[in-house]
């Protein structure tokens, strides 16, 4: 494995998770966007009451049930009406674990840098700074894209949340970009060899 690769990562890893970090816990723009139930512990006991075990659910149910043109008219109407949700549930709770938590993340955006950082070391060896990093932006907005987009397009996520996602991703991969395009760099074309005077 060349050396510049796991350097690019592990840069562009702690970049990321410095500014993922900040992001969350500093920056206020998150939780403008999530709000309170009025009675947490009544819509608590509902949940429970009301759900089999953890997993996705929807309101209204998935219309991949409806078997009839009637059960498709009934689930448009509830869905016109709302309430429309889309929400992980593990009724049973847990312990939070932020140490664990922290290191899924860190290894998570290290996969990533890694990944970018094979692709710049695959570039020419001529290859400029400011292009490896264009590069690495590039990746960041497609990361965006496919993950901002797909939310507010299909389960109705806030037109500010998916704001803030989406500039969320291109701020931390042009961030953990400028260390990734310093370090991941191809490696110099071999010098050619002086060719030999005929006598």
């Amino acid at each position: 494995m060349k050396r510049s690769i796991f350097l690019g990562a592990l840069i562009g890893g702690v970049i990321a998770m410095v500014w993922s970090m900040l992001s969350w816990t500093v920056l206020p723009w998150y939780n403008t966007q999530f709000k309170q139930f009025k009675d947490s512990e009544q819509v608590s006991d509902l949940v429970r009451e009301q759900v089999e075990g953890g997993g996705i659910y929807m309101l209204p149910g998935c219309c991949g049930d409806c078997k009839s043109k009637e059960a498709e008219a009934e689930w448009k109407k509830n869905y016109a009406r709302g309430p429309i949700m889309f929400a992980a549930v593990t009724p049973e709770g847990g312990k939070f674990d932020m140490v664990r938590n922290i290191i899924i993340q860190f290894v998570t955006l290290f996969v990533v840098a890694f990944l970018i950082s094979y692709i710049l070391s695959e570039f020419k060896p001529d290859s400029r700074y400011g292009e490896r990093l264009f590069s690495v932006v590039v990746i960041g907005l497609i990361i965006a894209i496919l993950t901002a987009i797909p939310l507010w397009n299909w389960f109705k996520f806030p037109a500010g949340y998916t704001i803030i996602a989406f500039c969320d991703a291109i701020i931390m991969w042009f961030l953990a970009g400028l260390g990734i395009a310093k370090f991941a760099h191809p490696a110099p074309a071999p010098a050619s060899k002086p060719k030999k005077k005929k006598k």
